[in-house]
């Protein structure tokens, strides 16, 4: 049984840093409870901790590359394992490991639209939550953008204090009305950024196999 927590946002920059793609946002938002505590739950609010750990990486990075069509420097970072708690300060073993992230320099504001993300997704998970065999495993929030930002954020959980339950049909349909409502700001500030142009996004839950939960 799969116990990783993934928040995943990445681009698809297929080979090289000068190949432009779709910035695909991947949410896979999980209620865990805490081994020992009964039937006491906990949602971890990962919006500052992904916020500064962003920040601690990279702006020391070393590696770096123009967008071709503007000129502007992309910054790409690697490394950086940072420990989360619980809510409560409970250790949960739970850490999270940032690699290939990157943004443009014209674009700082791209931080804050990321954990907004996050942080609405897990606001609307925790309000729908009704039993804690419902875990969806993965959100995915594809849009159509050239030339915007990418990063890998993943939370691995010690699977020796986590317990994992069942995504139902009920659950992701709400998670996926929240992952759209979470990500309407970004969607129209993409489409103005493109002057109009083509903006597309795709939402939808997948199984624990990773096939697409109907």
């Amino acid at each position: 049984m799969k116990i990783a927590l993934l928040i995943t946002v990445l681009a698809s920059l297929l080979f090289s840093a000068y190949a432009w793609g779709t910035v695909t946002l991947s949410i896979y938002p999980s209620l865990v409870t805490l081994d020992g505590l009964g039937d006491q739950r906990e949602v971890i609010d990962l919006k500052a901790e992904i916020f500064t750990t962003l920040y601690k990486l990279c702006p020391a990075a070393d590696i770096s590359d123009k967008d071709p069509s503007t000129g502007k420097i992309w910054r790409h970072c690697d490394g950086a394992v940072t420990p989360i708690y619980s809510k409560k300060g409970n250790p949960t073993n739970l850490t999270v490991r940032v690699t290939g992230a990157g943004w443009r320099d014209d674009n700082p504001v791209i931080f804050e639209s990321m954990a907004n993300i996050v942080s609405n997704t897990f606001s609307g998970f925790q309000k729908s939550q009704t039993n804690k065999h419902e875990i969806p495993n993965k959100l995915t929030l594809q849009s159509g953008l050239s030339g915007e930002n990418y990063l890998n954020v993943e939370l691995l959980a010690n699977k020796g204090w986590f317990k994992a339950g069942l995504m139902d049909a009920g659950t992701c349909g709400v998670m996926m009305n929240h992952g759209l409502k979470a990500t309407d700001l970004e969607m129209a500030m993409f489409h103005q950024r493109l002057a109009g142009g083509s903006t597309t996004r795709r939402v939808h839950c997948l199984n624990y196999e990773g096939q697409e939960y109907v």
